[in-house]
C-alpha cells in the first residue's frame, strides 16, 4: 500500500499492506485484525466504532508505519 493512510482507508488495506500495523492495533484495543468487517470499515469507521479520536489514530498508525520503514534509531 503506497497511499498514505486517511479517514477513507480500509482497516483490510493497511493491515494487508502492512503486517507491522497489526500490533498497533491490538496494543490500541482496536480488535480490527481478522474482523469480517474489516475488508469494509475505513479507518473512520473503526475509530467511531471503538469510541476513538480519529485523528489520534490516524497520527499513532502514520506513526508506526514510519518507524516500520526506517527501522530503529
Amino acid at each position: 500500500m503506497s497511499e498514505p493512510l486517511s479517514s477513507n482507508t480500509l482497516v483490510k488495506d493497511v493491515l494487508d499492506g502492512h503486517p507491522e500495523a497489526v500490533r498497533a492495533f491490538i496494543e490500541l484495543g482496536l480488535m480490527c485484525v481478522g474482523c469480517p468487517v474489516a475488508a469494509f470499515h475505513t479507518l473512520a469507521d473503526a475509530a467511531r466504532e471503538h469510541d476513538r479520536d480519529l485523528a489520534e489514530l490516524l497520527c499513532i498508525l502514520r506513526r508506526r508505519l514510519e518507524n516500520a520503514v526506517q527501522g530503529p534509531c
